[in-house]
């Protein structure tokens, strides 16, 4: 996936382009007020909005829409996008700012530039990050009662995962920072995270079997983590039912106080704990 940071510039230009009535401080778009294509300041967005690739937006975005309502966002974003509700899929959209999603049913991001970070504390039914260019981190916090998804994306500082209640796939991404999944409680067998790059460290923390239906750790794991490469440190710490398989890890791999742990195929500088040869 190529980088689309040259982008920004073009949003630099576009702010010289406002012109009119198009460039009114904030303007609201729904099904009932679908917006022409245009440039506008600021936009609030409301259930059944659909913005463009030719909405130019050189502030910033809220979306705010009932939760059985949805949201597509496609278009150039300069500023910040904030969500506080609804079904949002943004797919395809260039954001120099950040994406806060507060509070929503689903999150999509798909196929997107995001100059900021990727920051989800909404605690949504389900959360996909997808085939993004992201400059800055990606940060979910209690997102995903369902589903978490984070694959194939380009992230030039951090992923971090914690409090999800479901499904974990964290695959294929490229890493510029750390690695983090933390106290998830995932479905058995539905969970991974695989062939991963990551600069920095790698972390995972209090991750265990979703034991809902009193299946227990014999029915298999909880999380597979495999195929990894990872350049600085790796830790594994209190996680029950974890496999760790074919790990490339540089610097040290350290694991303690797991619960049945499996291990194969792992590689590292030098190992402590129950990682040990």
């Amino acid at each position: 996936m190529k980088r689309l940071a040259p982008l920004a510039i073009a949003f630099g230009l576009l702010v010289l382009s406002l012109s009119g009535a198009s460039a009114a401080e904030t303007v609201y778009c729904s099904a009932e007020n679908p917006l022409p294509h245009g440039t506008y300041r600021h936009v609030d967005a409301g259930a059944g909005c659909v913005l463009e690739e030719q909405h130019i937006l050189v502030g910033s975005l809220v979306i705010d829409a009932p939760s059985d309502s949805s949201v597509v966002v496609g278009s150039h974003v300069l500023d910040d996008v904030a969500v506080f509700g609804g079904n949002v899929e943004i797919d395809g959209a260039r954001v120099g700012g950040s994406i806060y999603a507060i509070s929503a049913a689903n999150v999509t991001m798909t196929d997107s530039w995001v100059g900021g970070d990727i920051w989800n504390t909404c605690g949504c039914l389900g959360s996909s990050v997808a085939n993004n260019d992201v400059d800055g981190s990606v940060l979910l916090d209690g997102a995903g009662s369902e589903f978490v998804t984070v694959t194939d994306n380009v992230i030039g500082g951090d992923l971090f995962v914690q409090n999800p209640s479901g499904g974990v796939t964290l695959d294929r991404n490229r890493i510029g920072g750390h690695f983090r999944l933390a106290d998830t409680t995932a479905h058995q067998g539905a969970s991974t995270v695989n062939g991963n790059h990551v600069a920095g460290r790698f972390e995972l923390s209090r991750n265990r079997v979703n034991d809902i239906f009193g299946e227990g750790p014999e029915a298999g794991p909880s999380l597979v983590v495999s195929a990894n490469v990872v350049q600085g440190h790796a830790g594994v710490f209190q996680n029950s039912g974890l496999e760790l398989l074919g790990n490339q890890i540089v610097g040290a791999l350290v694991c303690s106080s797991n619960t049945d742990l499996v291990q194969s195929g792992n590689t590292a500088r030098t190992r402590f704990g129950e990682c040990t040869d």
